[in-house]
């Protein structure tokens, strides 16, 4: 065989190994009530009931379950050291007087890189979690990242975002900050955060799923923003990795659930 024919017989060999990848799709879910969730089927129309009815839908897709921004709250710490090996066990006690629990019982998830001289941070109560991913175990489904609600809505320098829904709301007040309320308790805390922003309050706050009362800081500007009509669509499509917190490490991680 000539060396000719050595080369061709190579190549082809190398083309046969190619190995196409196809990304992997991604089913955004919600849980309602105790018995109740919604999700994005695969065209991107809602559906809803009970959980178990998703798990033969969503086969072969990473799962990606919303949590509730009541059960989760964002911090930005000091970062406590450039060792990364050392942030999950000096985080907890650097946010020990921001958090209104024994920090025992609760959950510190970081984000991936810090921001500047800052270390974002997601807090959530044990019970919470757990009860979540005891929800989904039971239903046969195994979530890929749980993320902090709050951190889906986008987010730009001098802008808040804020999603309305019937009884509640979302609010994103930063790159990793937010929270998420009653309807009824909307104003209040929009006020307040708006005073101890201070100087670094935003010029505008987007809002998405309705409008918005004049707030006390009037000198913010009011945009009325338009959306997907239901409010899971609108989150599942401003979903950016690099941009979330995702709640499963450490002991909650995949990894150490797969040793289990």
């Amino acid at each position: 065989m000539t060396r000719t024919a050595f080369a061709c017989c190579g190549a082809a060999l190398a083309i046969s190994r190619i190995e196409i990848t196809l990304p992997i799709p991604l089913t955004f879910f919600r849980l309602l009530t105790a018995d109740q969730a919604e999700w994005l089927d695969a065209d991107g129309s809602i559906q809803r009931g009970p959980l178990t009815d998703l798990a033969p839908q969503a086969s072969g897709a990473s799962l990606i379950l919303i949590a509730p921004g009541e059960a989760v709250t964002l911090h930005r710490a000091l970062l406590p050291s450039p060792k990364r090996s050392t942030w999950a066990r000096a985080i907890p006690y650097a946010l020990e007087d921001q958090v209104a629990e024994d920090i025992e019982t609760l959950h510190f998830a970081l984000s991936a890189l810090p921001d500047g001289a800052h270390l974002p941070a997601a807090v959530v109560a044990h019970d919470a979690l757990r009860g979540w991913l005891d929800r989904c175990n039971q239903a046969g489904l195994t979530p890929t990242a749980i993320v902090p609600e709050p951190l889906l809505l986008p987010w730009r320098e001098g802008e808040w975002s804020v999603l309305l829904e019937p009884q509640r709301v979302v609010v994103r007040t930063g790159s990793w900050e937010g929270f998420a309320t009653e309807r009824d308790l909307l104003e209040l805390l929009l006020n307040q955060a708006l005073v101890e922003a201070g100087d670094a309050k935003p010029q505008r706050l987007r809002v998405w799923g309705g409008t918005l009362s004049p707030l006390a800081a009037t000198d913010v500007e009011l945009l009325r923003e338009d959306g997907p009509p239901e409010p899971l669509q609108w989150l599942a499509s401003s979903y950016l990795p690099t941009k979330v917190i995702n709640l499963l490490q450490g002991a909650y991680s995949r990894q150490a659930h797969w040793g289990r």
